[in-house]
């Protein structure tokens, strides 16, 4: 696996949301009905209650990501970039690319669209057949199954775009992270060098 241009992580086991949209035992059928149930937006409702938005990410949310950011613990922000990091990469997140296969979705309060909670990431590899995945969720909203939903989001999108593997790497102490991962049906490779490889089957 090529090592990817974001660090994925998620700082705590996430309690269960909804059950995953999946592909049916003939690919092609999968993948049509994938494409056939995916939104953009969606209104949603996390395990403890609380009312959220998922769209995608736009320019005007580079203030509202630099609040997350700010929001994020120090041992958070190594999580999720391998080592310690004062400063959000704002180019990495305030971009959507579809021709390039770039996407990323953000989480905001019901009705307080400038107050991002999570975002997650992908971009898909030369191969056109995987995609890379990040994700980063505000250091108050854990267990609050926020990372799950979010994984979820990009799984679907990933399906729908017709994709056979979704990956990325954790830090190997992130076991929130892990078994997240474990969860959603990735393998999780090994440790190597401090981290481990994740990767999802789609189809």
């Amino acid at each position: 696996m090529r090592r990817p241009r974001h660090i994925l992580a998620a700082f705590a086991a996430m309690l269960v949301w909804a059950a995953c949209a999946t592909a049916s035992a003939a690919p092609a059928a999968g993948a049509i009905a994938a494409r056939a149930k995916f939104h953009y937006r969606e209104r949603l409702l996390l395990p403890k209650g609380q009312r959220v938005e998922m769209r995608p990410i736009m320019p005007s949310d580079l203030p509202g990501l630099q609040r997350l950011f700010d929001r994020m613990s120090a041992y958070d922000r190594e999580m999720r970039y391998l080592g310690p990091t004062k400063q959000l990469p704002k180019a990495e997140f305030v971009r959507n690319d579809r021709a390039r296969g770039e996407m990323a979705f953000v989480v905001t309060p019901a009705g307080k669209r400038d107050t991002i909670l999570g975002v997650v990431r992908s971009w898909t590899l030369p191969d056109k057949a995987r995609a890379e995945y990040a994700l980063m969720v505000d250091s108050t909203m854990h267990r609050q199954g926020l990372g799950r939903v979010l994984t979820q989001k990009m799984i679907d999108y990933a399906r729908h775009r017709g994709l056979r593997q979704l990956v990325g790497i954790v830090h190997s102490e992130n076991d929130g992270m892990k078994a997240l991962a474990r969860k959603m049906g990735f393998e999780v490779s090994p440790p190597a060098g401090g981290i481990h490889e994740i990767l999802l089957r789609l189809r």
